[in-house]
């Protein structure tokens, strides 16, 4: 029986390592970024309140210095570029080169980390909303970019989720409800002025609705009910936070040029039943057991992933998502179909820390978003977010003036 496992991970070993060298050859300077995160490293987060200082953090897997610069864009409710100059919701200029830079100490993998923090001396966002930072080459090409918001809170929302009475989605759905406190809400619902509300599921911008119009509207509140969610199954997850450590799903560890490690085979099945497994809706955290600083002493790890055949097919396009690559149809992240494990498998690097993730395949009916293999269960813990976005009509740009979220750990049968 060890002798059939041994192999068995030579030979995903071997089809991987295969694969990767022949990806090589293709990286560009984009592919070399990796773990961008926003807010801590400790606490990646992509919503922040007005003047809060919010840092941002990258590496890039080369030793050679590099001349990066950041610069930020505002965006409505739906992620299109406002049409507005960047002085009305920028203090100073933008495009500013990152000079906060360290060099990885005592890893196996070689990188350089980037660091910058917004307001500083140089600018400060002035207005709540969308933005995107893009961090460009000294060519001026866009080499990566992260979304985050920041809100302005001036408009309470009390927030509820709860299982759906729906028969059909009865044992499937959440239903989320709330309530805007908008103290006289003929100033925001007239024909004066636009209205957007975004309820989002688990920091995924590819999971959302906008709910059109307020069930119940008085002079105090906007009530809003029915917003149905299918409830998904709790993320997967893997621990590299101690090298060579048999944390939970891990099965072995490797050396090679870098560390590595195998997780135990993962397996969908359509009769699966829920079982509470605890995760951080989707995020991941950096972190090292020994180690003073996360950002350059962590070091990175190759992780092998196997997900059996079961139910799909051969030619199904398989990929990893979650907070660590924005849940966004990524071929840095596809997994190839071995016939003869009968599994797909891929092996990807991750920066030392805590994750989570799930896997997807593309969906047909929409082949630049990508369906979660996974059941639906109403027990399902499940951040949820509010967001309020408002602007008057002769305003060029949505603020966001709202903003609440809450877990569905406490959710009820």
């Amino acid at each position: 029986m060890f002798m059939k496992i041994f192999f068995r991970k030579i030979l995903i070993l071997f089809m991987i390592l295969e694969s990767s060298i022949n990806n090589s050859q293709i990286l560009n300077s984009s592919e070399k970024i990796r773990t961008f995160v926003v807010g801590s490293i400790n606490n990646n987060n992509d919503i922040f309140t007005l003047n809060e200082t919010i840092q941002f953090s990258f590496d890039e897997l080369s030793l050679k210095k590099k001349n990066y610069y950041y610069k930020i864009d505002h965006y409505d409710f739906e992620w299109n570029l406002s049409d507005v100059n960047k002085s009305e919701y920028l203090d100073g200029f933008d495009d500013i080169k990152i000079k906060d830079i360290s060099y990885s100490f005592n890893t196996l993998k070689s990188y350089t980390n980037y660091r910058f923090s917004i307001p500083n001396n140089q600018i400060r966002i002035k207005e709540s909303g969308n933005y995107k930072v893009s961090i460009v080459n000294a060519s001026g090409e866009k080499v990566t970019e992260k979304r985050f918001t920041v809100v302005d809170n001036k408009v309470p929302v009390q927030l509820g989720v709860s299982r759906t009475k729906d028969l059909e989605n009865f044992q499937t759905a959440q239903k989320i409800n709330f309530n805007v406190i908008c103290g006289n809400c003929s100033d925001l619902y007239n024909n004066y002025s636009e209205i957007k509300i975004i309820v989002r599921k688990n920091r995924n911008w590819n999971n959302f609705i906008e709910p059109k119009k307020p069930k119940y509207l008085n002079s105090e509140k906007a009530m809003y009910d029915d917003i149905i969610f299918y409830g998904g199954n709790e993320f997967n997850n893997f621990d590299i936070s101690q090298i060579k450590s048999n944390n939970y799903r891990i099965q072995n560890w490797n050396l090679s040029d870098i560390y590595e490690t195998f997780l135990v085979p993962d397996e969908f099945s359509e009769n699966e039943k829920y079982d509470y497994n605890p995760d951080i809706n989707g995020n991941f955290i950096i972190k090292t057991n020994y180690k003073e600083n996360n950002s350059y002493e962590a070091d990175y790890v190759r992780v092998f992933f196997e997900l059996k055949k079961s139910n799909h097919s051969p030619e199904d396009e398989i990929y990893l998502i979650g907070s660590f690559n924005d849940y966004k149809l990524n071929n840095d992240y596809k997994l190839s179909f071995n016939s003869s494990i009968n599994s797909f498998i891929g092996s990807f690097l991750f920066k030392q820390g805590f994750y989570n993730y799930k896997y997807a395949s593309k969906n047909h009916l929409n082949i630049n978003h990508l369906k979660n293999i996974e059941n639906d269960f109403w027990q399902t813990e499940n951040l949820y977010t509010v967001l309020i976005y408002f602007k008057k009509n002769y305003e060029k740009f949505f603020r966001v003036i709202g903003f609440n979220r809450l877990n569905s750990v406490s959710l009820k049968n």
